[in-house]
């Protein structure tokens, strides 16, 4: 990501902030696990995808430190080799990768320096099964996104992951978001949003300069009345107007994919930038869900712990969940509650999947909290496809079926 053209002059050796090396880690992770699910099944002997990443920068800061284009080259090459040798020792059919990569960014500078990284780059995989196109372009992501939308379309790739890693919050519109999301059937997008405009220019100081900042995310005078600091008769808090702007900024990007997880990258001075996670395939959200926890205490999310986690009205009492053990064990005391009343709202029962599939919508819960807090509740049965309880908690299966019992108990928690 480029923020300045003076700070970032990438053949002279750019600096590289906290804050980009937490980004960097969680997208090297999920990168790996994007494949690695992928390829799972072993019936598919080819797969198709694209990577685009839309403000990609140089590739290598001045420490070293890779940035996310070589992320991406990386990740993909061992996700291939480790899927390899897996299909060969297990004598299965061998898997046929062909990838599309796309690098663009606003600096001539940066994508003449990515050059020259990736041309170093040494290249030892077999060619006749990973085939790999890469380009480069020098544009503004409005004037980019129509080109390579209309690329994709032409050469008929669904697998699309979208890396947004803008500077600021006005780069990447809200309607281009929703196209990516209902023009790829099984695309997904990496977002970056900063925060620090929400709380820097709040309505109170200038209101009709924030509704013009903001107005690509077409958010409304009463949105804009609730970031203000002074509410029913007192101040809010830091992390209020945190929970507050995070909410509204949720409810418009939740128009946009059925799965939205947004949290911010830590920073000790404030919570300075958002991610945010797109998707319409709940199995996506659960990965990302997982990485985040596996990167506990470099970023947050505002609200309370279970299944309703994005409540995050300014009247409510709210806290910062931070992906630690500490949070997921208060997340499991609210999961114990909450499991049941969604089971007893679809009347009784439902499935693994439908479970998941709704949990995720509102939740950031760890998939094995989710799953270990149903299993141990004394009011629930798991039931295999044949009618049987499910004994092993590693043996659930989506085709599962969970059953409230029809008398409760009244065991709590400690």
């Amino acid at each position: 990501m480029v923020a300045k053209k003076d700070k970032y002059l990438w053949s002279n050796g750019a600096p590289i902030d906290e804050h980009t090396k937490t980004k960097h880690s969680i997208l090297k992770q999920y990168v790996s696990h994007y494949f690695d699910v992928r390829f799972q099944n072993p019936q598919v002997r080819e797969f198709k995808f694209a990577i685009v990443d839309g403000f990609c920068g140089g590739g290598r800061y001045e420490t070293g430190e890779i940035g996310s284009p070589l992320i991406f080259l990386q990740e993909i090459k061992a996700a291939f080799l480790r899927e390899k040798i897996r299909r060969k020792v297990n004598g299965m059919p061998e898997l046929r990768l062909i990838g599309s990569v796309f690098f663009n960014d606003g600096s001539n500078d940066a994508i003449g320096f990515l050059r020259e990284q990736i041309s170093g780059m040494k290249c030892d995989t077999d060619q006749s099964s990973l085939a790999m196109q890469i380009e480069y372009s020098c544009e503004k992501f409005e004037d980019f996104y129509p080109s390579v939308r209309s690329r994709l379309l032409q050469a008929g790739i669904k697998n699309v992951l979208f890396n947004l890693d803008q500077c600021g919050n006005t780069k990447v519109k809200i309607s281009e978001i929703k196209d990516i999301i209902q023009t790829f059937a099984r695309s997904e997008i990496l977002l970056t949003f900063l925060i620090e405009p929400f709380l820097a220019y709040l309505p109170k100081h200038d209101s009709g300069g924030l509704a013009q900042r903001f107005r690509h995310l077409d958010i409304t005078p009463q949105q804009l009345g609730k970031l203000e600091w002074f509410q029913d008769g007192r101040h809010l808090s830091y992390n209020e107007r945190i929970g507050a702007a995070e909410y509204i900024v949720y409810n418009i990007f939740q128009e946009c994919a059925q799965y939205i997880s947004p949290f911010a990258i830590y920073n000790p001075k404030g919570w300075k930038y958002w991610s945010v996670h797109f998707s319409n395939n709940f199995r996506a959200r659960e990965v990302y869900n997982g990485v985040l926890h596996d990167n506990a205490t470099h970023q947050a999310h505002f609200g309370r712990s279970g299944l309703t986690m994005l409540c995050s009205d300014a009247k409510q009492k709210g806290t910062l969940y931070l992906f630690d053990q500490s949070a997921r064990e208060e997340a499991k005391a609210a999961l114990y509650a909450d499991i049941p009343r969604d089971i007893d709202l679809h009347n009784h029962v439902s499935s693994v999947r439908n479970f998941l599939q709704r949990a995720y919508r509102t939740s950031v819960a760890h998939r094995d909290d989710i799953l270990t807090t149903a299993s141990m509740h004394p009011d629930i049965s798991i039931i295999t496809s044949k009618g049987n309880p499910r004994r092993s908690l590693n043996g659930i299966t989506l085709d599962d079926t969970l059953v409230l019992a029809p008398q409760r108990s009244f065991f709590f928690m400690p």
